[in-house]
C-alpha cells in the first residue's frame, strides 16, 4: 500500500466525522475546582446557604472557563503536528495490513465496506486520542 500521509488522515478524519467522535482537553477538574473553591468561599462568607450560592455561582464560572473545549476528532487529528500524524498513519497502515490499494477511492470503499475494519480503525483514532494526545473521548 502505497498512500500519502495526507490521504491516511484525510480518511481517519472522515470516519471519525461518521462516528461522531467527540474529544475534551481533560478541562473538568478545572470547572470543578473553580465550583469547589467557589463552594467553600461562599460557605465561609454566608454559612451554610453559602455553600450553596458558592456551588451555583462556580459551577456557572467553571462552565465558562471550561466551555470551547470540546471539539471533534477530525478537527483535532487535521491540526495535528506532522509527527504525530506520521505516527497515527504508520499504525493505521498496520491496522489495514496487506491491503493491495493505492487509490484513495479504492481505500475507501474497501473500509466502508468492512465493518471490522472500520471499527479497528476508529479504535485506533480513538486510543491514539486518548494515549497519546491525553484527550477524553465523550461517548
Amino acid at each position: 500500500m502505497v498512500l500519502a500521509v495526507t490521504e491516511i488522515i484525510q480518511l481517519l478524519s472522515t470516519l471519525s466525522e461518521e462516528e461522531h467522535i467527540r474529544v475534551t482537553v481533560k478541562e473538568s477538574v478545572k470547572g470543578g475546582a473553580i465550583a469547589g473553591a467557589s463552594a467553600v468561599a461562599g460557605g465561609i462568607c454566608l454559612g451554610p446557604p453559602g455553600i450553596a450560592i458558592g456551588a451555583a455561582v462556580g459551577g456557572l464560572l467553571g462552565y465558562y472557563a471550561t466551555r470551547g473545549s470540546f471539539r471533534s476528532a477530525a478537527e483535532i487529528i487535521m491540526k495535528m503536528p506532522q509527527t504525530q500524524k506520521e505516527d497515527l498513519t504508520r499504525r493505521a497502515v498496520s491496522v489495514l495490513g496487506q491491503l493491495r490499494s493505492t487509490d484513495f477511492i479504492d481505500l475507501v470503499a474497501i473500509v466502508a465496506g468492512d465493518a471490522i475494519l472500520r471499527r479497528q480503525l476508529v479504535d485506533l483514532v480513538k486510543n491514539h486520542l486518548t494515549n497519546e494526545c491525553g484527550m477524553h473521548i465523550l461517548e
